[in-house]
């Protein structure tokens, strides 16, 4: 079972939820450590879970909509398991996190 927020009615984070994401199978990423270092060395601000950072998140999504979905299609490919586009958003910027932070201890 996942975790909810409760959102204002009318608010550009509650109408993401409720018809946006369910194109990306509902899916939010962590938010972790590694991730928001990634999302931020790509340029992108983050301060909370809220609608300016869903706008964002989306706007990177719809810009790299062809990308996502090959690295989807490779994936599926090699070992069968569908992911959520999402899902691709959240490991790719976990990965750039990670890849900055092991490259500052190596």
């Amino acid at each position: 079972m996942g975790f909810f927020y409760i959102f204002e009615p009318g608010s550009l984070l509650c109408l993401c939820w409720l018809f946006y994401l369910p194109g990306y199978q509902g899916c939010l990423p962590a938010c972790d450590r590694y991730f928001l270092a990634g999302f931020k060395a790509m340029g992108l601000k983050y301060s909370s879970m809220n609608d300016a950072f869903l706008e964002r998140l989306l706007t990177f999504c719809e810009d790299n909509l062809t990308e996502l979905k090959e690295e989807q299609n490779k994936i599926v490919g090699f070992g069968g398991f569908h992911y959520p586009l999402m899902k691709l958003v959240d490991m790719y910027f976990w990965q750039v996190g990670y890849e900055m932070d092991t490259s500052k201890i190596g």
